[in-house]
């Protein structure tokens, strides 16, 4: 069903073919932590490489990023505490496209909250199951009820991460604006109406929008699974670049569509690099979507 879905807007009708025999299977669905997919081998010797990443490269320069941690904190969102840092008793992302004084946002801006031993690397939640049959019955509704699905999602993402859900799916907070706090920059969000509560009165991409929105918060930090559904759905509306010094190559609003051909590939394997760009049907560079990338909404 995952893969089904990341090709929805190039081939519905596959899509749906695929939804329908994993509905069916005789297997079931990972829907617990225990089930997920992750990675746990040798725990006590094994580095977490996140965590080395963002506290050992380039001497820990590494931190959060300014969309994740302003939607979860305007929304409300109890997992802050375990996923982020805190920095004077709050939470700080950095924003796209800094220039400046570096050292600034190393202060003020908060870490991953992962220790460098027994932190597993999660691939695929057991949340992720079920935002992704809330998105298939909001599609066709003969897989089910997508509220339903949905708020088992929540549930479970919070259970996942060991924090207590309170009354968060009743909340009616929504994102608004963001103001970095190093330079200044302002953002204004756009949402169709985006909340933790299910809204039944909401159109499909409102619903839409909800069901991304959390999917896209259960599965930090895994950045790769995260990106591939901004790109997929347009969900959640993620800050601008402060500075695009693509060239307009790559669009502000947009972001980044895919990575670009590496040198490597292009010195040793020429003639696969150009079928490769022949496929794309654009050039190779960052701006170009890949052939799943096919929402016509943005």
């Amino acid at each position: 069903m995952h893969l089904a879905l990341r090709v929805v807007y190039a081939n519905p009708d596959l899509a749906k073919a695929e939804v329908k025999k994993s509905m069916e299977n005789t297997i079931g669905f990972i829907e617990t932590k225990t089930q997920r997919a992750e990675l746990r081998q040798e725990l006590q010797q094994y580095e977490n490489p996140l965590y080395v990443i963002d506290y050992e490269f380039n001497e820990g320069d590494t931190r959060v990023g300014a969309s994740i941690v302003e939607i979860m904190k305007q929304l409300g969102d109890p997992r802050c505490s375990a996923y982020f840092t805190a920095v004077d008793g709050d939470y700080y992302g950095v924003p796209l496209g800094i220039t400046g004084n570096l050292s600034d946002y190393q202060t003020k801006c908060s870490h991953f909250n992962i220790t460098k031993y027994n932190t597993p690397v999660v691939w695929m939640p057991a949340a992720e199951s079920f935002f992704l049959r809330a998105e298939a019955a909001l599609r066709w509704p003969e897989f089910g009820d997508a509220q339903s699905f949905y708020e088992a999602g929540v549930k479970t993402a919070m259970e996942e991460t060991g924090v207590s859900i309170g009354e968060y799916l009743s909340s009616t907070n929504t994102i608004t604006g963001y103001s970095d706090p190093v330079s200044g920059y302002n953002y204004t969000f756009t949402t169709n109406g985006l909340t933790p509560a299910w809204d039944a009165s909401a159109n499909f991409e409102g619903k839409l929008e909800r069901i991304a929105t959390q999917k896209w918060i259960s599965l930090f930090p895994n950045g790769a699974e995260g990106w591939a559904e901004v790109r997929r759905t347009g969900y959640p509306d993620l800050i601008d670049t402060k500075t695009n010094g693509s060239g307009n190559v790559v669009k502000s609003e947009l972001g980044p569509r895919r990575l670009p051909f590496c040198l490597q590939e292009r010195q040793n394997n020429t003639a696969g690099v150009a079928l490769g760009v022949q496929a794309l049907g654009g050039a190779d560079n960052a701006g170009t979507r890949t052939w799943w990338d096919k929402n016509t909404r943005f």
